[in-house]
């Protein structure tokens, strides 16, 4: 029983291992896009494209937070 509860633990550390890298990594796309959309907001359409991305950002939050809890 002690090795099947180690693989488990190991297990649940991968995920989130893997969780907090997904996380990270849509974190500093968002950042990228931000930065990208603040020097091209001046553009009607991409400043819409911006406000769009943060929609998504506020529907994707809470799925970020749930694969962090």
């Amino acid at each position: 029983m002690p090795v099947l509860n180690a693989h488990l633990l190991a297990q649940n550390v991968r995920a989130l291992q893997y969780a907090q890298s997904v996380q990270t990594v849509l974190l500093l796309l968002i950042q990228l896009v931000s930065v990208a959309m603040g020097t091209l907001r001046t553009i009607p359409l991409v400043n819409n494209a911006h406000h769009h991305a943060l929609n998504v950002l506020e529907v994707l939050q809470p799925v970020l937070d749930a694969l962090m809890a």
